[in-house]
């Protein structure tokens, strides 16, 4: 019997996590949204259009490559891991390469090195930001052309784990 209970416990924090997870990454995608349509007469740009952006479209601008940073980090750090133990019924540990594997195999990522690339270019913003304003307009540039990717990857992590998630909440129920 306590056997029983400490596995649905742990069926549940799974669950848990990775609804919360979801919810975290929602936020940043219903902001990364509001911020292309914000953006829309300017993206792509052009380096000159950088250099004569208003500071509130600078704002804008800093917040979508904040929550797209942040919707990759937490897809690829968080919630892939978390699905991945939906999957198994556990909490696992994955180096990150064997992850990707996984759901490139399960058709959530279409090609782990496209993450890679997309990692690239985010890491590009992010860590070094660019002092050349035509390597940093490159760099925004790609990120956006990367928007659509990383969302549909969002919806489709979603979906597949949908009916893992399922799974373990009919287990809940016995």
């Amino acid at each position: 019997m306590n056997e029983l209970s400490s596995q649905k416990r742990k069926y549940q924090a799974l669950i848990e996590r990775y609804d919360s997870l979801v919810k975290g990454c929602e936020i940043h995608r219903e902001h990364i949204q509001w911020d292309l349509q914000e953006l829309a007469e300017v993206m792509p740009m052009t380096t000159e259009q950088l250099n004569l952006l208003p500071r509130p479209q600078l704002a804008i601008l800093d917040q979508y490559v904040f929550r797209f940073s942040k919707l990759q980090d937490a897809l690829g750090n968080k919630l892939f891991p978390a699905i991945m133990g939906l999957l198994n019924e556990e909490e696992i540990r994955m180096p990150w390469a064997d992850i990707a594997d996984q759901l490139e195999k399960y058709h959530v990522l279409e090609s782990a090195e496209d993450w890679g690339l997309m990692r690239e270019a985010r890491n590009e913003l992010a860590h070094d930001y660019p002092l050349d304003d035509d390597m940093k307009v490159a760099s925004l540039n790609a990120i956006y052309k990367y928007t659509p990717d990383l969302l549909k990857i969002f919806q489709q992590a979603k979906s597949f784990a949908e009916p893992y998630k399922q799974r373990l909440l009919s287990k809940l129920a016995t």
